[in-house]
């Protein structure tokens, strides 16, 4: 009997030990600079978003020119905005560009599903979920290049679009690569890999500019700066580009300064915190901290946080455009 009484305590003790480390746990700061507050609210809630906006439970597309005056119908999927055109496709495999009053100004036929697109002046950069790549003539609604690339799986809603710049057009792919096609030649001048890891790995960042090529997959960033390339891996929640500085939030709860070589400059670490989109206004790097209800406000002069109580529970679903963040149907504006 006793024995049986100490196999049945042991049992327990491992049982509640099991079921206390599977048990979450959730960002605690030490101290607390005060309460923020949102200052306004959108319509309706948003129900999904992406690099270019976010589509509210009433079907307005919020971008940034601001809420849409139509709504979405049903069949109708908003992937991007560009030049002032709304990208929705119809169905999966039609692409319409709407214009600000919702009226449908062209209309695009796809062999498979676009879920991402960008425009420059008369062409249409599109990439499809079959991890194919199209470049269209628009005013004739002609396709003038394409290229079916290895079929990939992609789960991060934040697909980053085409970039038109000095005569290239860069395709982040759905498989960790960029696909580099030259506006006048069409052909695939060179193909960039940020991460060859087979699944899961779409490209969530593309900046291009003279002096810098920057991208990012969800588990890795690489850098083109000054004739080099450089890697850096970590578990990227959002990356933003500001006075030649890299910052990144990361899903292990770190925010944290990187230089265009990806050397670590300075970091910040909040255990079990979930980071989501990035803000930076008026020197400060700005994110809320869902898990518990946070905001963090970095200075990034001295890389000093500012933690404020915010009424916020879990992670849902976030913007950041200019200098607002957006949560939920509730906006923080930054002034």
């Amino acid at each position: 009997m006793v024995s049986l009484n100490k196999h049945t305590l042991c049992a327990c003790l491992l049982f509640f030990s099991f079921w206390g480390c599977s048990q979450k746990e959730y960002f605690k700061p030490l101290e607390v600079n005060g309460k923020a507050s949102f200052t306004s609210k959108l319509p309706s809630k948003m129900v999904e978003t992406n690099k270019s906006g976010a589509l509210l439970h009433n079907s307005q597309i919020l971008s940034s020119d601001g809420l849409s005056s139509f709504k979405l119908q049903e069949g109708e999927t908003f992937i991007g905005y560009s030049s002032g055109v709304y990208l929705i496709t119809s169905h999966c495999n039609t692409l319409r560009f709407y214009d600000e009053k919702g009226s449908v100004t062209q209309s695009f036929s796809f062999p498979s599903c676009p879920v991402s697109a960008s425009i420059s002046g008369n062409q249409l950069a599109v990439v499809s979920n079959e991890n194919t790549i199209y470049l269209y003539d628009i005013p004739s609604q002609k396709e003038i290049f394409s290229k079916k690339s290895n079929s990939a799986i992609a789960v991060n809603s934040m697909l980053q679009a085409p970039v038109f710049f000095g005569g290239m057009i860069y395709y982040p792919m759905l498989d960790g690569s960029v696909m580099v096609v030259g506006e006048k030649s069409l052909e695939v001048e060179k193909t960039i890999v940020i991460d060859s890891a087979p699944f899961f790995n779409n490209v969530i960042f593309a900046q291009v500019s003279s002096n810098l090529s920057l991208f990012a997959t969800a588990k890795k960033i690489l850098s083109i700066y000054a004739g080099s390339t450089y890697n850096y891996e970590a578990e990227v929640r959002d990356l933003k580009v500001f006075n030649n500085l890299i910052y990144i939030t990361t899903l292990d709860g770190s925010i944290q300064e990187l230089d265009f070589t990806l050397k670590p400059l300075r970091k910040l670490k909040f255990q079990f915190a979930t980071f989501s989109a990035i803000n930076i206004t008026d020197g400060f790097l700005s994110v809320l901290e869902s898990g518990s209800g946070y905001l963090i406000k970095v200075n990034l002069k001295d890389f000093t946080p500012l933690i404020y109580k915010i009424g916020i529970s879990r992670e849902e679903n976030v913007f950041s455009q200019g200098n607002k963040l957006y949560y939920e149907k509730d906006i923080l504006e930054f002034k």
